[in-house]
């Protein structure tokens, strides 16, 4: 009988370019009345892969070290989404961080590892994209065998609203004990879907057993 893995993503949708380039190139003039903040955030697990989306619509990216955190800096203020992401650990979530008037935000990461009774794990490449509307980009999806797997693995997605869709190439075949098995999501936002975070969700089926849930950002910006 086939386990049937719910995994989140979320998907940030840009409208045009051009808005975006123009939004950069205003905060790249430094503007003195606009404050600049920080944001650390902290983890017990050394070398996990961290991606912040904020009100200035990019994607920054990094890796916790050995003690233990990342920190950015010269953030906008404004709320912050952030995903991180380990081989072999659950993905985690946080949303709606916010950082006010140029002050320092510290947000805990809590990395639970994946289950020994897990037959799977579940990685994207990026772990964060834009999207414009009517456009589609693509994320390179990889399944891992773990506790030696082997056997079908096959996936789908949808979106929890409309407007944004994902297709699997492939969407099916089988995986090795200790290998790997990649497939390319294309995600397609509609011309008419509104701005903002979409969640799509991936279902992950395989013959034994199960794996906790791993998310993806894809972000929809007017």
């Amino acid at each position: 009988m086939n386990k049937k893995i719910l995994i989140a993503i979320i998907v940030i949708v840009a409208v045009s370019i051009v808005g975006i380039v123009a939004l950069n190139a205003l905060l790249a003039n430094n503007n003195p009345t606009t404050p600049n903040g920080t944001m650390v955030l902290q983890s017990d697990v050394a070398g996990v892969n961290v991606a912040i989306l904020g009100p200035e619509e990019t994607i920054k990216t990094g890796v916790i070290g050995n003690n233990g955190e990342i920190t950015f800096t010269g953030l906008p203020d404004g709320k912050y989404n952030a995903i991180a992401t380990k081989l072999g650990y659950s993905n985690h979530y946080v949303l709606s961080t916010s950082i006010n008037n140029g002050g320092q935000t510290t947000v805990q990461i809590y990395m639970d590892a994946v289950s020994e009774h897990d037959p799977l794990h579940l990685s994207t490449s990026p772990s964060a994209v834009i999207i414009k509307q009517g456009s589609s980009k693509t994320v390179t999806v990889t399944t891992t065998s773990l506790n030696d797997y082997a056997g079908e693995v096959s996936m789908s997605c949808h979106g929890s609203t409309s407007g944004v869709t994902g297709v699997f190439n492939p969407a099916s075949g089988s995986i090795t004990d200790g290998g790997t098995l990649s497939s390319t999501l294309t995600l397609t936002v509609s011309s008419t879907a509104t701005k903002g975070i979409h969640q799509v969700y991936i279902d992950l089926e395989h013959s034994n057993g199960g794996i906790g849930g791993y998310g993806l950002n894809v972000r929809k910006t007017c």
